[in-house]
Parts: C-alpha cells; structure tokens; sequence
C-alpha cells in the first residue's frame, strides 16, 4: 500500500470560486492500495494498484463576516457542495 501525504502553507481552501478567509492549515493523503494477483503457470504473484482512495481536512478561526467564504462553507456542508483544496 501507498500513502502519500500532502501539505502545506501556501494553500487555500475554495467554495466555488471563493476562498475561505483565517484557514490555518489543511492536508491531504492519497492512498493507492495494491491486491495480490496470482497466475496460473507462474512462480510468483503479481500486485495490481487499485483506484485511488483520499481524504482531507484543514481547520482555521471561525470567522463569519467572511459571507463569500466562512458563510459559504456553512452552507456548502449543509447543502452539499463541493469544497477544493488547492496548493
């Protein structure tokens, strides 16, 4: 199994087009899991990567004058919508 972490202070955290103000940091870890193959007529198995597995967070202060950022994120996680990291 592969895990590669990421992070970073450059960083933003975007609603749409928008970036959420007073973010202090976020990471990302990307996982590509390998499984056993085995062949018939070989002496050994083979390992295949399966489809990429993720996760991220970030955190920061609550800030919520920032309408087109902090108020948009309320309510992308109320509403479902997506949220981006970006270096």
């Amino acid at each position: 199994m592969a895990t590669n972490a990421t992070c970073g202070n450059g960083g933003k955290v975007l609603v749409g087009t928008h970036e959420v103000s007073e973010i202090g940091n976020w990471d990302l870890t990307i996982d590509r899991p390998t499984t056993e193959v085995a062949k018939f007529g070989t002496s050994r198995d083979y390992l295949l990567c399966t489809p990429l597995n993720w996760s991220g967070n970030f955190s920061g202060n609550w800030y919520m004058d920032d309408t087109s950022g902090q108020k948009a994120l309320h309510d992308a996680q109320s509403g479902g919508t997506t949220v981006k990291l970006a270096a």
